[in-house]
């Protein structure tokens, strides 16, 4: 996968999830809470495009292991962000119901999935240095 082709499906599934996080806080007009839904996406977007570097650079690496460590270390770092997003907005909004979590665990599913997908592309390529 080239990196082109990365960030263009970065940023297609970066829109369709502001625009899920701008439908589920639109009705309820809350701007502080689509903005922090926002900044999640931004901060997994920049973990992405991290990943997909380091993803490359030990797909081409002598050590088996190293790719096996980068993908097990991306899925624990994205929940531990997940879950300090939580921790964040429960401790500066006090929310009286948890319909907040629902997007959280949105964004982990969705960009677990495709950096799985981006990965394994990675894994799979064959690179003539």
């Amino acid at each position: 996968m080239t990196f082109s082709l990365f960030l263009k499906h970065l940023g297609l599934l970066s829109a369709i999830l502001l625009l899920l996080a701008f439908l589920m806080t639109g009705m309820r007009l809350n701007h502080t809470l689509f903005s922090l839904y926002a900044l999640g996406v931004v901060c997994f977007n920049l973990f992405s495009i991290f990943i997909f570097f380091y993803g490359y650079n030990t797909s081409k690496s002598d050590r088996v292991f190293s790719f096996n460590n980068v993908v097990l270390a991306s899925f624990l770092i994205k929940l531990l962000m997940s879950i300090g997003f939580l921790l964040i907005f429960e401790k500066l909004f006090h929310p009286y119901s948890d319909d907040h979590i629902f997007h959280y665990i949105l964004i982990y599913v969705v960009y677990t999935v495709y950096e799985v997908y981006f990965l394994t592309k990675l894994a799979r390529a064959d690179y003539a240095d």
